[in-house]
């Protein structure tokens, strides 16, 4: 991670990533996998598993574990374990919110006090997608400058970051993409809301290589 310093700032979670996820919680194995139109990133754990699809002819793997760049955007698709394994698969909409909205304000605490970061125009969105639950979140920051990311200049001005969050289970999946000077906010959103749209969710361990046949 000490390679992405500059845009860890801006797109860390608070160290609850799938790779590190709490004892009591499910672990995943990651694998982005080439697909026709583009990528599919999966997760594969013992009892419960998802996809994401990516439709581009740009697709790269980073450095960092769940970090993508599409068409030169980056793009971090992560799980962040709930506290105590608990299964919150179970908690009607109003209880999604208490629980989605409490994240999203202990993340926002987490990068102003740890990592610094002043934070501006914070907005917050509830969003149902393919009936599921979402808090969209964004902010402004002060321009800041990305440093090099696996060998490519990425110099363009980071302005804000936007994030789609859900609940799956003991996880909360995070899908975020940082905003750009010459971004369009609604060409980000869009993104976000693309993979939220791809999301198939499995009550199995997945087969990676079988699926990566289909694939072909």
């Amino acid at each position: 991670m000490k390679k992405l310093t500059a845009l860890c700032l801006v797109l860390s979670l608070a160290g609850f990533l799938a790779n590190s996820c709490f004892s009591q919680n499910e672990a995943f194995h990651i694998e982005l996998l080439r697909a026709k139109t583009g990528a599919v990133l999966a997760f594969s754990g013992m009892k419960h598993s998802f996809t994401v699809s990516i439709v581009s002819d740009s697709i790269s793997a980073t450095d960092a574990p769940n970090y993508l760049t599409v068409h030169n955007q980056i793009l971090q698709v992560s799980c962040v374990a709930i506290p105590n394994g608990s299964d919150l698969s179970g908690y009607n909409r109003d209880q999604q919110k208490t629980t989605l909205d409490s994240y999203a304000d202990y993340e926002l605490e987490y990068f102003q006090k740890d990592l610094k970061i002043t934070i501006k125009n914070l907005k917050k969105e509830w969003v149902v997608i393919q009936n599921r639950l979402y808090l969209m979140w964004q902010y402004d920051v002060p321009i800041q400058k990305l440093e090099k990311l696996k060998g490519q200049e990425l110099q363009e001005q980071i302005t804000g970051q936007i994030f789609l969050s859900a609940i799956l289970h003991d996880q909360i999946l995070d899908i975020n993409t940082p905003l750009f000077s010459k971004n369009n906010k609604e060409k980000a959103r869009k993104l976000l809301e693309d993979l939220a749209s791809s999301l198939q969710t499995y009550d199995k361990q997945l087969d990676i290589p079988a699926l990566a046949k289909t694939l072909e």
